[in-house]
């Protein structure tokens, strides 16, 4: 279970990355990116791989905490500690939800 929340966070956050979200436009390509990963999370969860919804979830809890870090940090400063930070955040709240770190 863990691996496809690790996979979520980093997915969002390497996203974000790319497409910062105050820029015109990102906000749509993001919006796609988080319909893509919902799509492949469904979709591994169809062929069987049931902890795979948590893909989805941990990229858009990600994207949430990026989005709502804009308030208290510049949209376009310290991008990268942000990824890291928000990423880091989803993983250690999932894994204490989890209760242990399962691979």
């Amino acid at each position: 279970m863990m691996v496809w929340i690790v996979a979520g966070a980093a997915g969002a956050g390497l996203v974000y990355r790319l497409y910062p979200c105050p820029a015109p436009g990102m906000h749509v390509r993001n919006v796609i990116w988080l319909l893509a990963a919902a799509a492949v999370g469904f979709t591994a969860w169809l062929l069987g791989a049931v902890s795979a919804w948590s893909f989805p979830a941990a990229w858009y809890a990600t994207f949430i905490v990026l989005q709502l870090s804009q308030h208290w940090v510049g949209p376009g400063r310290h991008v990268w500690p942000r990824v890291a930070g928000s990423a880091a955040l989803v993983v250690c709240v999932a894994w204490l939800l989890v209760g242990y770190f399962v691979w």
